[in-house]
C-alpha cells in the first residue's frame, strides 16, 4: 500500500485508528490501470470457463457495443445448472442457436449508454461484479466519471 501511495495511485482517509484506502480519481493513469485489471479478470474468466470460449467468441461477434457477463459466471460460482447472464449496452443478434448448440440458457438484458444510470440497484450490481468481454474502455468511461 505504501508503494501505491507513493505513486499517487491510492489515497487514504483516517477514522479513529482505521485507514480507509481508495483510488486517486485525480491520477490520469487510473483508467489505464483499471483497463489492465479488467483484462486480467477477463483472462482468468476465459481460463476458468475455457470449455465455453467458443460461445463467448460468438457472442462478441454478434454484439455491437459492450458485452458484460454478470451473475454466477462472473462470481466464478457457476455450475451445470447455471444460466449465462449477459448485459448488453448496445445491440446483439439472435442467440437461440448458441443456446441449443451448447445446451446453455443465455439470459440477455439489453440497455443503452443513454439509459445507463450508476445509481440503479441493478447497475450497481453489474459494476460490483462483472466480466467485460467487449468494450472495456467504454465501460470504464461510463463508470469512472
Amino acid at each position: 500500500l505504501n508503494a501505491l501511495e507513493k505513486q499517487n495511485i491510492i489515497k487514504y482517509s483516517t477514522e479513529g485508528k482505521n485507514k480507509y484506502y481508495f483510488l486517486n480519481r485525480l491520477n490520469p493513469k487510473i483508467p489505464d490501470i483499471l483497463k489492465i485489471l479488467e483484462l486480467g479478470r477477463k483472462n482468468n474468466f476465459l481460463d476458468k470457463y475455457s470449455k465455453l470460449n467458443e460461445i463467448f467468441i460468438a457472442l462478441e461477434k454478434r454484439t455491437s457495443g459492450m458485452l458484460i457477463i454478470f451473475g454466477s459466471y462472473a462470481n466464478f460460482t457457476a455450475n451445470n445448472n447455471s444460466d449465462l447472464d449477459v448485459f448488453i449496452l448496445g445491440k446483439i443478434g439472435e442467440t437461440e442457436d448458441l443456446e441449443k448448440k451448447y445446451n446453455l440458457k443465455i439470459n440477455i438484458i439489453k440497455s443503452s449508454k443513454e439509459k445507463f444510470n450508476r445509481e440503479e440497484i441493478f447497475i450497481k450490481e453489474i459494476i460490483k461484479n462483472h466480466i467485460i468481454l467487449k468494450g472495456v474502455e467504454e465501460f470504464i468511461e461510463l463508470t469512472w466519471q
